[in-house]
């Protein structure tokens, strides 16, 4: 058992030896230390069950694609009351995640049922303990160059002619030799004192690339350690970057156009404003080779000023302890709720069934209510926006894969505007919500406190926690709805948009009725004439008992989270189609 009062995760990874390997840091000391844990992989299937799987999996051999080695596994139950814990043995060093694969397929086969089969055992691992997530990292921004005379881009194609990088204490280094197999190893022997590597455009192009020529040249090196961080991705994805640069969108994102638009910096010219291509790297690495390293060293300088800048990696962090998982997790949206959901369910004595593997039909279900457009020229146009629908439906009516109530029940329940049963046991989709929503809501006090202080640095990151949790909240809906995500259930992703779909229409026929003219409607909101300004008030509470209207016929025991917001006035508003609109804004 680790001690996570006095140490903190790095990262983690799985060896040969079926031990899972973690990368901890002192917190006293500040020292990294390596932990081996053994740890077998196991899954769960309901009690009930145990005797058809024990029939299902006995003579189980894996053969292994690559070189036909057959492994015999051994299977360990253990009674957990409604569920059996299946611990999988075997002898040898099968590839892991393709054994995993054949016993969820072979249970497919045999219609078992099972849950967390997917999970890896360090995912296993640091979900069944209170895992604390570092804070403090050794970070290295890098960049590579390679020779340029074919033109275009294959990765490992051609030789890398210098490698810069900077680390987050500003030491530079500068790796650029005659032989492309030194100028390699004398960077890899620096990354091994690094938590983090990272890059820029990098996942497509130089962790692949450095990988190629890594193996081109027959350097060995395990990057299973390193967390690899593509800042581009994060960058774009940064709420904060839009917010503070008032741009939501870029032409490009080089690092050349994101320096020059957000840093008012550039990379260095060559000969022209190009940035490389066509013979210029391989002319200037037997030419001038301090021009081509001071070239590839003002990219990773770059690097580093947009990350301190902007505090990408900082906010990389935060999130990684929300979620309590290695950054190496939190640039995937399925893999940061998976780690939420299988927590809270955990929390409850149950499990969360398998990630399937296989191809799926798409399952279609209905989507959200837009109004026939009626073409026209309107004034004193008001719209009035929804507020989460999606996230605030889930909570008020408490839809969840684990409240789902079959159609024949005849208990006190919630019953949504499409006549489907739900418990009035919190479920645990809408349990993290809740937590989500108020952790939320607590960081943006905290930046508006931090805003009114004058101490805009934490403000910043405040932004950015509490719509990192948005982002979350908003997945959590999108995966529910998501066939090959383990929260996925029909019944549940339409009840969600039938339920939206209810209280669109039922404030257009409220609005309707009492003589306010509705022009636009869309998944979320809805778009009205006022031509007295005397009855915006009116039409407020119009809308309110519209919506409460649906809340209380479904005999909901939750909050009622459904809000619709004034979201601005047009003088003038063109409807042309469905969805095809312009108007004249001038209140907001």
């Amino acid at each position: 058992m680790i001690d996570w009062k006095t140490h903190s995760l790095i990262n983690y990874f799985h060896n040969k030896n079926s031990e899972v390997v973690l990368k901890l840091i002192n917190n006293e000391t500040k020292e990294i230390e390596y932990k081996k844990e053994e740890y077998s992989h196991y899954f769960f299937i309901e009690s009930k069950d145990v005797e058809q799987t024990q029939i299902a999996l006995k003579d189980f051999i894996f053969v292994q694609d690559n070189n036909n080695e057959m492994f015999h596994l051994q299977f360990d139950f253990r009674n957990e009351g409604k569920y059996t814990k299946v611990v999988t043995f075997f002898e040898g060093t099968p590839y892991l995640y393709s054994v995993i694969k054949e016993i969820i397929k072979h249970l497919d086969a045999h219609n078992i049922k099972h849950y967390e089969c997917d999970l890896l055992p360090g995912d296993n691992l640091i979900l069944s303990e209170d895992t604390q997530i570092s804070n403090t990292y050794r970070i290295l921004y890098y960049d590579i160059e390679t020779k340029d005379t074919q033109g275009g881009v294959e990765i490992g194609r051609d030789r890398i002619l210098s490698i810069c990088a900077v680390d987050n204490q500003g030491k530079e280094y500068k790796f650029s030799y005659d032989n492309e197999k030194e100028t390699l190893t004398d960077f890899m022997k620096i990354v091994e004192n690094y938590d983090m590597l990272i890059s820029w455009n990098g996942k497509k192009f130089d962790s692949p690339y450095l990988k190629a020529r890594l193996k081109v040249n027959n350097i060995l090196f395990s990057f299973k350690s390193i967390i690899e961080i593509d800042e581009m991705l994060v960058f774009m994805a940064s709420f904060a970057v839009k917010v503070r640069s008032g741009q939501k969108f870029l032409t490009s994102y080089s690092l050349s156009n994101v320096a020059k638009n957000f840093i008012n910096d550039d990379k260095l010219k060559l000969d022209d404003d190009s940035e490389g291509y066509g013979g210029k790297l391989w002319k200037l690495f037997n030419e001038n080779r301090q021009k081509l390293i001071a070239y590839n060293l003002q990219d990773c300088r770059l690097l580093k000023r947009l990350d301190e800048e902007f505090h990408l990696i900082e906010n990389e962090i935060e999130l990684a302890k929300l979620v309590k998982a290695p950054l190496s997790k939190t640039r995937s949206l399925t893999s940061m709720i998976d780690f939420l959901i299988i927590r809270e369910a955990r929390k409850r004595n149950t499990h969360m069934i398998s990630k399937m593997f296989k191809d799926e039909v798409s399952k279609q279900y209905a989507g959200g209510y837009v109004l026939d457009a009626v073409p026209g020229l309107y004034e004193k146009v008001h719209i009035f926006d929804f507020a989460s629908l999606y996230p605030s439906i889930v909570r008020t009516f408490n839809l969840s894969f684990d409240t789902l109530l079959d159609t024949n029940f005849s208990g006190d329940c919630i019953v949504t505007p499409n006549n489907i049963k739900y418990s009035k046991t919190l479920g645990i989709v809408p349990a993290v919500m809740n937590e989500l929503t108020e952790l939320r809501l607590k960081y943006k006090n905290e930046q508006q406190e931090l805003k009114d202080s004058g101490d805009s640095h934490k403000a910043l990151l405040k932004e950015f926690q509490q719509t990192a949790v948005k982002v979350l909240i908003l997945g959590l809906y999108g995966i529910t709805g998501a066939p090959h995500s383990r929260l996925f259930n029909l019944s549940v992703a339409e009840t969600t948009t039938l339920a939206g779909q209810a209280l669109i229409k039922s404030v257009i026929q409220q609005l309707d009725s009492n003589g306010f003219k509705v022009v636009m409607s869309d998944t979320d909101s809805v778009a009205f004439q006022i031509l007295d300004d005397s009855r915006l008030e009116e039409a407020k509470l119009l809308i309110k008992i519209a919506i409460n209207k649906i809340v209380k016929d479904s005999n909901t025991s939750f909050t009622n989270y459904l809000r619709m917001e004034h979201e601005k006035i047009l003088s003038k508003f063109i409807v042309l189609a469905k969805k095809k609109y312009v108007g004249l804004v001038i209140a907001e």
